[in-house]
């Protein structure tokens, strides 16, 4: 029959297992997806990494430290041999509490390197506010909390050296002992116990208290950002951020002082929390899962690019190697000389259009004129058709079809003086210049020829290129030299 003990293990150890395999996958995500491109404000990213690997590596420790200790119930309540087990209930005793050991040291140096995330992810807010210029009061708010890191760091390092000078001496000297005499021999004469407790407790006010800070921080850049539309998103993932450390801290710190005693030898009531099996889902709901969660939603903001928190715009626009190229508001990327080149297309097309229909009622009342006597005019000097000047395609005026008529009415051409171009009349009796008003038409990207006349279309066929060879060349054929049979 299991014990309570070992069903608290074995759900921790479940429950462990689960957050694991989830924070593994997330970790890889945010090794392949999150990409700082040598930005100033997306610094915390290595922060962010390094305390992500080290949550993944502590909390797999863990898991294995559970495994370990319900091994080594299953092992210690059996009814084989005492003597014959004892040395693998010792090592299985001693691999388990050396995992934890490691474990509760990785995690105070993901805590740390948390801290040092959300105090960069604020810098970096700041940074993107000031136009890319980090200030002189970000520099210092940056070495206070480097500051706090080593210390922290050097706590962290003398308690774990104090748990393995405790542990060895007694898994070494008293090992037998320990083993017959039962389990609340492994609990007591811990020589070091007294000063590992107290630098823990001190290790874990410190680390509530730089909660406390960098939740303050937060608050007052989301106060100085909130009228930048560019960092709104930042500011509210920095303060969910802030907020789920602020309740890891408290809750370690606020367990500590309540279910661990300060003196040496430990005093463990009937009453314990320990003693609930629910109670192994609380703990580690409230020592892992704000963690876990603080990761995921800096992972969903470090992926974001439209959004997210970026000093230099050109680092996210990139769509390839070496495009240097921006993003449409549908995705694509424009350079800019197609940019340049579609921005004054839509003033000059209306500019065109308003010129030519000006132009249409202007012909239709110069047609509406009475004609002007021969006799009246005065002779224009005759040039041949192949002589006759061709305006330029931004001078050519083209008709409206209301008042073009048909090509049997037509007379034909008669010449003309340069840079104009005849203008019909219904009667076909005569050709009357048309005013040659030069108007700023539509500038194509690529100029073209415009031929006044031009002759029938070309067969279907032709056109088309139906019998025509691969090379687009029509077929040809050379006469032969003998008459074909038939």
């Amino acid at each position: 029959m299991v014990n309570t003990n070992t069903a608290y293990n074995i759900a921790a150890g479940a429950l462990v297992l689960v957050t694991a395999v989830a924070a593994a996958v997330v970790f890889l995500c945010s090794l392949c997806l999150v990409r700082r491109r040598k930005d100033p404000a997306r610094s915390w990213l290595v922060y962010y990494k390094i305390a992500f690997g080290l949550f993944v590596f502590a909390i797999i420790l863990y898991f294995f430290h559970y495994l370990l200790v319900v091994l080594f119930d299953r092992l210690y309540h059996s009814d084989e041999n005492k003597e014959r087990v004892a040395g693998v209930v010792l090592n299985l005793r001693r691999a388990g509490a050396e995992t934890g050991i490691v474990g509760a040291l990785a995690t105070d140096l993901v805590v740390i390197f948390a801290l040092l995330a959300l105090l960069g992810l604020g810098v970096g807010i700041n940074t993107v506010y000031n136009n890319g210029q980090k200030l002189s009061l970000d520099r210092w708010l940056q070495f206070a909390g480097f500051g706090v890191a080593v210390l922290l760091g050097s706590l962290d390092l003398a308690v774990f050296a104090l748990r393995e000078k405790e542990f060895s001496g007694a898994y070494t000297e008293q090992a037998h002992d320990h083993i017959s005499g039962g389990l609340k021999a492994l609990n007591t004469d811990y020589k070091w116990a007294g000063s590992t407790k107290a630098i823990t407790l001190a290790i874990l006010t410190i680390q509530f208290a730089c909660a406390l800070a960098v939740s303050v921080n937060s608050i007052v850049v989301a106060v100085q950002t909130r009228l930048e539309p560019r960092v709104k998103t930042a500011v509210r993932h920095l303060l969910v951020c802030c907020v789920l450390l602020l309740l890891r801290t408290s809750y370690d710190l606020g367990y500590f002082l309540k279910y661990v005693p300060l003196h040496d030898q430990y005093h463990g009531d009937g009453q314990s929390s320990e003693s609930n099996v629910c109670f192994a889902v609380v703990d580690i709901v409230l020592s892992f899962w704000p963690t876990y969660i603080l990761f995921v939603v800096l992972f969903a903001f470090g992926t974001k690019q439209q959004h997210g928190i970026w000093a230099t715009p050109g680092n996210f626009t990139r769509v390839g190697p070496g495009d240097n190229s921006s993003l449409t508001p549908w995705g694509y990327s424009s350079s800019h000389q197609s940019q340049q080149s579609q921005e004054p297309l839509q003033p000059e097309w209306n500019h065109s259009r308003q010129t030519s229909s000006q132009q249409t009622r202007d012909l239709e009342r110069e047609q509406t004129r009475e004609p002007v006597p021969d006799q009246a005019r005065s002779p224009a000097p005759s040039y041949s058709p192949c002589q006759v000047p061709l305006p330029p395609p931004a001078m050519v005026q083209v008709p409206s079809l209301q008042s073009v008529p048909s090509l049997s009415s037509m007379a034909p051409l008669q010449p003309v003086a340069p840079l104009q171009v005849m203008q019909p009349q219904l009667d076909g009796s005569n050709m009357q210049p048309w005013p040659a008003v030069p108007a700023p038409y539509f500038q194509y990207p690529q100029p073209y020829e415009v031929s006044v006349a031009s002759g029938p279309p070309p067969a279907h066929s032709e056109a088309m290129g139906l019998y025509h060879q691969a090379d687009g060349t029509p077929p040809s054929s050379s006469p032969l030299p003998y008459d074909e049979k038939r």
